[in-house]
């Protein structure tokens, strides 16, 4: 469902490790992406959150820094990566998703595309990531939600979509 999808959308992904940001933006290439990531992560490489073109933020707290930054890169064309579980999965299975994506789809007023990612928790495990394993790695693309399906649903219809896709 991604022919014609040319302008900014908002992506949603699942996430399993820290390939998938690399997967994704092979995935979406040339799209240009801007992923919101947990400033704690790049602790000491802050320069690399600048080189990647992200926006940083905190987990779990309320940043409206975070969706004024996000909505500006929309208004300006590029795509805006979000990863709603804020946790590696360590045994491959959905984590919580909270009630506030469905008004921040509300909000952006762009399309809705999900990245689900298939296998990357076995690829390098937390307890095991140094070793990387040959193991095969599946992403599905979707646009789940258009700009005129979202106009016509409620927050918590858009939250139901997001966590039917989000099952792997």
């Amino acid at each position: 469902n991604m022919d014609g999808l040319n302008g900014p959308f908002l992506m949603l992904s699942n996430h399993m490790h820290f390939i998938d940001f690399e997967l994704t933006a092979t995935a979406l290439y040339p799209k240009r992406m801007n992923n919101v990531v947990n400033i704690d992560g790049f602790y000491k490489r802050a320069w690399l959150l600048n080189w990647i073109g992200a926006i940083a933020t905190r987990k779990f707290t309320t940043d409206l820094h975070l969706i004024k930054s996000m909505i500006k890169c929309l208004k300006r064309g590029d795509a805006v990566g979000l990863y709603p579980e804020a946790r590696y999965s360590a045994s491959g299975t959905t984590s919580f998703l909270p009630d506030s994506i469905g008004k921040l789809v509300k909000k952006c007023k762009v399309p809705v595309v999900t990245v689900i990612h298939h296998g990357n928790h076995l690829y390098a495990p937390f307890w095991n990531f140094r070793d990387k394993r040959n193991v095969p790695l599946y992403t599905r693309i979707t646009q789940l939600l258009t700009i005129e399906q979202i106009e016509q649903m409620s927050a918590e219809e858009i939250n139901a979509a997001i966590r039917k896709e989000f099952i792997y």
